[in-house]
């Protein structure tokens, strides 16, 4: 499966635009005749410098051009096609049923000619929103249907896909906290649903990471990504021996395990108001690092997951009651011996009635370390490892770690060592990198096991932001090396970027240029695009520019790139250091002394001249201030002489070093 087209009548900023995104194939839709026309196909392109397997497309523009909601529109349209003949059985499923509400009952959608083409094994199909709607044949959902029309498109020329034929994942990578709900009306309200489901990967979509799902816990819980990167580091550095090209800076072989006391004691501060009974704060303090010096791991474990029950959803245990009955089991023990007995009778055999939620994660791993550690030869192996002293830490072998216990424990900080080198060593964009990296394949390979996906859709967000700009530069060359291993898979690879240093690697036909239409820029869009047409225009509308754009982005400068691809219209010099110079400039052009200068004073511009990186602007500026304070003309030549002889004699001592 390969997207091709998306058109958009109108949605948020988006009005009457179509999105080609494949080199194979261009589409043109013309909105009065509402005809559909193949202008380009494979036949006549020109062969794509990627793998077979991989087709990518980038999407630029200046913020607030329509990136995200190009993204979202193509979420959503296939969300809907997914459950298009739904019907909710468990608890489960009725998230899904409130996202579908959620989107039918806003007028946002109401009567939108809103269509992705997309390229399947049997041809080109369509998804529409108009005919998912039509089709949606569910009385709860009935109820919220508004649309009147029906897809305009010839339904024997462009059939629409079937749920059933959905063999397409797609993952949406977004490392900042905005995410994709902007709180614009209700018309994102489906999306935080998205984060909240489990059903064996039934649902192709995926957000990462987790951001919570309701408006008033829209966040993103670090120490729970911090658990998954190291769950997803442990699993593929166990399995993996060979020191990688992606991972070359650090590829770590051994572990230490500490027993994390603070994070057991901290969860019961909060359970437990200890300021009215100090005493028995140290009385539990003791408790606790008791148990850890004995290395009493069934204790602990249990300890960790009491608190963890009682601040967990009642829907995801077998015991509806066991949330409120573990509170009041525990919440007014003030005696170590009844709590330690309470402890013993606590039963967490069968706990989980779902699983596979971030929600549930710990909870899983705590109960099935309980189950496997009954085993008295793995758990005193298990004991071995651990240590309780952190000022004396032991390092073992990841692998020997792995074959007792396939997965981190919450309550147990795990430290990663590549030799001497630990990871919390590493820079933040290593870091950022290495996390993406191992998210990524964790993610295809529970795809790979589920459902028989045969493409996935990676939408990659903005997630070389924090990273250096040889990190930048290096980006797709290291993606295109973690998914060469996975020839078995087709992969559409949409990036949302704003780094030169990525869109120096696409042809332009793999680029779609967003510009932001205002009143203000109108004249300058004009004269930028003669031949683009712009009529019922509203100030922040979208504008798909990219067959205008004369730009050739393979290989380009990186500066041409950023006066050109991402319209820096105002040039690329820092806009204190522009006010600074033009200011300069215009005192010193300035023959009758009308100009005042407003943020300097005389005695500093001279400095600033000489502090100026740009070796022509700033001899243009010594020139002109020459001219200015120095009447005498052969003086004047003399000292702009000696600035160069300076300089050259400054480039000839860096020489000889």
């Amino acid at each position: 499966m390969e997207l091709v087209y998306l058109w958009v009548e109108e949605y948020k900023n988006i009005r009457n635009q179509g999105f080609n995104f494949s080199t194979r194939f261009e589409f043109h839709y013309d909105k009065d005749s509402k005809k559909l026309t193949k202008v380009r196909d494979e036949s006549t392109t020109y062969k794509s410098i990627f793998p077979d397997n991989i087709n990518i497309t980038a999407i630029v523009g200046k913020n607030g051009a329509g990136k995200s909601t190009i993204q979202k529109l193509i979420f959503l349209l296939i969300f809907l096609k997914k459950y298009e003949n739904f019907t909710a059985d468990n608890p489960i499923d009725e998230k899904k049923t409130e996202a579908i509400i959620e989107i039918f009952k806003n007028d946002i959608f109401k009567d939108k000619n809103i269509f992705l083409i997309v390229n399947t094994a049997k041809g080109l199909k369509k998804i529409s929103l108009l005919q998912s709607i039509q089709n949606y044949n569910n009385p709860t959902i009935n109820t919220f249907k508004s649309n009147t029309k029906t897809c305009p498109l010839q339904q024997a020329q462009y059939t629409e896909l079937k749920p059933d034929e959905i063999d397409f994942f797609s993952i949406h990578f977004h490392y900042m906290i905005d995410s994709w709900f902007d709180g614009y009306h209700t018309a994102d309200d489906w999306t935080l649903n998205l984060y909240h489901r489990v059903d064996g990967f039934e649902t192709p979509l995926l957000l990462e990471p987790y951001k919570g799902y309701n408006k008033d816990e829209q966040y993103i819980n670090i120490t729970n990504i911090e658990y998954l990167n190291n769950q997803h580091m442990f699993d593929f550095y166990a399995k993996n021996s060979k020191d990688l090209k992606f991972n070359s800076f650090f590829n770590p072989k051994k572990i230490s395990l500490l027993i994390d006391a603070n994070k057991i004691i901290r969860k019961y501060y909060a359970f437990y108001d200890f300021n009215q009974n100090i005493k028995y704060l140290e009385e539990f303090q003791n408790f606790i690092y008791e148990k850890i010096q004995n290395k009493d791991l069934i204790t602990l474990n249990k300890l960790y997951l009491i608190i963890k029950i009682i601040d967990s959803k009642k829907e995801i245990f077998t015991d509806k009651d066991i949330v409120e009955k573990t509170t009041r089991r525990f919440e007014n023990i003030k005696n170590i011996k009844k709590f330690q007995e309470k402890l013993n009778e606590f039963d967490i055999n069968d706990l989980l009635s779902q699983s596979g939620f971030n929600e549930t994660k710990k909870l899983e791993v705590c109960v099935k370390f309980h189950k496997i550690m009954q085993d008295k030869t793995k758990l005193e192996k298990y004991e071995e490892f651990l240590i309780s002293d952190p000022s004396n830490p032991k390092r073992i072998n990841l692998v020997d770690v792995y074959k007792i216990f396939e997965l981190p424990l919450p309550w147990v900080e795990m430290k990663f060592y590549d030799n001497n080198k630990s990871y919390s060593y590493l820079s933040s964009g290593e870091k950022a990198f290495l996390n993406f990296a191992m998210n990524l394949l964790y993610q295809i390979e529970n795809i790979k096991r589920n459902k028989g996906y045969k493409t996935i859709n990676l939408f990659l967000d903005e997630v070389e932001y924090s990273m250096h700009p040889e990190w930048q530069r290096d980006f797709l060359h290291q993606v295109l090396f973690l998914l060469k291993n996975f020839k078995e898979l087709n992969f559409n690879l949409i990036f949302v970027t704003h780094s030169p240093f990525l869109l120096s690697d696409l042809p332009k036909e793999n680029v779609i240029f967003l510009e932001k239409y205002d009143e203000e820029n109108k004249k300058e869009l004009e004269n930028k695009y003669p031949k683009l047409k712009i009529d019922n225009l509203k100030n922040g509308n979208c504008i798909n520019v990219s067959e205008h754009i004369e730009l050739k982005t393979f290989g380009a400068n990186i500066h041409t790139l950023l006066s050109n691809g991402f319209f820096m219209s105002d040039g690329l010099m820092g806009e204190f250091a522009k006010n600074k110079i033009t200011e300069i400039l215009e005192y010193l052009n300035d023959t009758k002394n009308e100009v005042k200068l407003k943020t300097i004073d005389d005695k500093q511009i001279k400095p600033i001249i000489d502090s100026i990186g740009e070796e022509f602007l700033r001899n243009k500026l010594l020139n002109l201030y020459y001219k200015k304070f120095t009447t005498d003309k052969k003086e004047r030549e003399k000292l702009i002489l000696k600035k160069k002889i300076n300089e050259l004699q400054k480039l000839h001592d860096e020489l000889d070093k």
